[in-house]
């Protein structure tokens, strides 16, 4: 009513830096809205900066090792923190908050040096905080544990401890509890003293995989499966993201596990289809290539021979099919008018007991030799009926004399005349 424009919740400039645009909309009190004129404008509003970032680094606690000599002087880390706050509220200074060893200086501009003679010894750690403060009107501050380790050879020679990445297999289905892996040899691999206790803690996934996993406290932080079934169909491979305290040395190191999922053979094959319609000519199979009256295919979900298919048909009929790439051809002499319904049967290759397998239906008619003509339509066509006897009017006419019509799909016949 008033035109002033109000703010109606806090608005962060680190969130929209370019501002924000408003339109405003006038229009006048005519009694009918047909008759109300309107003028529009547009409102650009530019968002000043206020001190409400707290200088933050990359990483909160970080592990440097340094080897060769330690004299004084030598800038052994440098920090490094930034603030989403302009101008002067992201000028940051750097200083050493906590240094119980005062063998070193930290440099506002975020260098750290040795400031004393170190004691002679082949390798020292210390512990230190350091701090960052902003340049605002209301100063605000950031935090970084730096363990250093001075002496000896280098261990990386990095400042970001790089995690320590494992790979390990498990199976698909594995009952709750199932040990993953020991972690009592990932404090060596993390390179802890012998007997210095540790606790495992089960972050939040660098993947997926979070769900399917625990780290029970009462097992001593071995990495067990949970009551989640894991299926290989859906996921096949994780990375999971643990990290590991050491609460005497204030020392954390995280863990990539890479986990393998493995087949179990828990899918039967499964048929394209339930039911196959084939045709074949009277007679008998002749020797050569025999013809092939259908092929059924079925698929596996599972992984390696679990997941390779076989084919195979109850001994004894006039039918056979190849075991392998399920080809159904006739063995035996068919008689014109017989209909043959057959069960086949598709078993994948897993080990002994088990093997898995699943059938499927195979109809197949018998044609006179002198009278089967197949007449495929490779559009959509409406069947009824009285299709049938439609088409086989037309072949009387074509000179084809009286015949038997049947119309199928690759499932089920559609219609037939008498």
């Amino acid at each position: 009513v008033t035109g002033d424009v109000q703010v109606a919740k806090p608005l962060d400039r680190e969130r929209y830096p370019a501002g924000v645009a408003l339109y405003v909309l006038a229009a006048d009190q005519a009694p009918s809205p047909l008759q109300r004129h309107t003028a529009l404008c547009t409102v650009s509003v530019s968002l000043l900066d206020v001190n409400d970032n707290k200088p933050m680094f990359h990483d909160m606690h970080v592990h440097v090792s340094q080897g060769g000599a330690v004299e004084v002087g030598r800038v052994v880390y440098r920090a490094n923190a930034t603030d989403a706050d302009l101008r002067g509220a992201a000028e940051i200074t750097y200083d050493l908050f906590v240094d119980a060893s005062g063998l070193f200086v930290l440099k506002p501009t975020g260098e750290l040096v040795i400031a004393q003679q170190l004691p002679t010894a082949a390798s020292m750690s210390f512990y230190l905080l350091i701090r960052a403060a902003d340049n605002g009107t209301t100063k605000m501050f950031g935090f970084q544990r730096v363990v250093l380790t001075l002496g000896g050879s280098p261990m990386a020679g990095i400042q970001k401890p790089m995690p320590v990445k494992i790979s390990v297999d498990v199976t698909e289905n594995s009952l709750a509890g199932k040990l993953v892996s020991n972690t009592t040899h990932w404090a060596e691999l993390a390179g802890y003293p012998d007997a210095i206790p540790v606790n495992v803690t089960l972050l939040q996934p660098a993947s997926n995989g979070h769900q399917y996993f625990t780290v029970p406290s009462q097992l001593g932080g071995q990495l067990v499966t949970s009551s989640a079934a894991i299926d290989r169909e859906n996921i096949s491979r994780m990375v999971l993201s643990l990290r590991m305290d050491a609460d005497l040395l204030e020392v954390s190191t995280f863990f990539e596990v890479h986990i393998t999922v493995l087949d179990e053979n828990d899918n039967s094959p499964t048929f394209e289809r339930p039911t196959y319609y084939g045709a074949s000519l009277e007679g008998k199979a002749l020797g050569g290539s025999p013809q092939v009256i259908i092929s059924v295919t079925a698929n596996d979900a599972d992984a390696g021979r679990n997941g390779e298919v076989t084919y195979s048909m109850e001994p004894g009929t006039l039918f056979s099919v190849d075991p392998d790439d399920g080809n159904v051809t006739a063995v035996g002499t068919l008689v014109a008018g017989n209909r043959h319904t057959l069960e086949v049967r598709a078993t994948d290759r897993g080990s002994g007991h088990t093997s898995l397998s699943t059938t499927a239906t195979v109809n197949v008619l018998v044609y006179p030799t002198t009278a089967l003509v197949r007449i495929a339509v490779p559009c959509t066509v409406t069947v009824d009926n009285t299709t049938s006897h439609q088409i086989a009017a037309v072949l009387h006419k074509l000179g084809y004399g009286n015949t038997t019509v049947f119309i199928y799909d690759h499932e089920h016949i559609l219609d037939r005349t008498n």
